[in-house]
């Protein structure tokens, strides 16, 4: 990156973040998103550090700065920023939500409906999911936030070891699949109770780059 690169990639906005300095090598960028979150920053380390061309991520959420670390010849700064943005608009918290958990005020609508499993409180019905293609515990951490930042759900809770999800909403499994799948994991109905007991998390659970399917799956 040329000095009149850098000065004019210097203070862009995108919409998650505030571009703070720009160097050949490295950009540092400020974003509300992981500031004094420390589940988030970390999140964005793993999944950022998961591209090809990242060498190296370092988030300070007591600042809201994150500094990455990448390899000009196989990603020009812009495309690294349009990157960047994607993957911090999947981890920013919805309008309204509270960190770690959502809080959805339930409407007189839920009251009144009818749910498949005969249960189904103020807040929505129960789904018990299974996923497939988690590779470690910042995996179910990822879909957990994305499943919250959903208007219609009022609690998420994704499991690694279990390879499992409970939702409760107003989302269908159909729903919730598909929401899921654009993740690139594969969601499945969880029918009875053997199926939702936990399990040991699979050997050589650490992070990995998947062979397949779109890089950001693998967290």
């Amino acid at each position: 990156m040329d000095a009149a690169t850098g000065e004019m990639v210097a203070g862009m906005l995108g919409d998650h973040y505030r571009v703070v300095h720009a160097l050949r090598r490295r950009l540092r960028v400020y974003t509300p998103v992981v500031l004094k979150d420390q589940e988030r920053a970390y999140l964005l380390e793993i999944l950022l550090t998961k591209h090809p061309s990242i060498a190296r991520v370092r988030a300070v959420p007591e600042i809201g700065s994150v500094a990455v670390y990448y390899d000009p010849a196989r990603i020009a700064a812009a495309s690294l920023l349009t990157l960047l943005d994607r993957v911090l608009g999947n981890l920013t918290p919805r309008p309204g939500a509270t960190t770690g958990r959502t809080t959805v005020q339930p409407s007189t609508a839920d009251a009144d409906e009818t749910c498949d499993t005969g249960y189904c409180p103020a807040s929505g019905r129960v789904a018990h999911m299974a996923i497939e293609g988690m590779t470690c515990a910042s995996c179910a951490l990822l879909i957990q936030m994305d499943l919250e930042r959903d208007p219609r759900v009022s609690e998420a809770s994704v499991s690694f070891g279990s390879g499992s999800a409970m939702i409760r909403g107003r989302l269908s499994q159909d729903e919730i699949a598909l929401r899921v799948a654009r993740l690139g994991y594969r969601v499945s109905p969880m029918d009875n109770l053997t199926q939702r007991r936990p399990s040991s998390p699979p050997s050589g659970s650490g992070c990995e780059r998947p062979g397949k399917g779109p890089w950001l799956r693998a967290c």
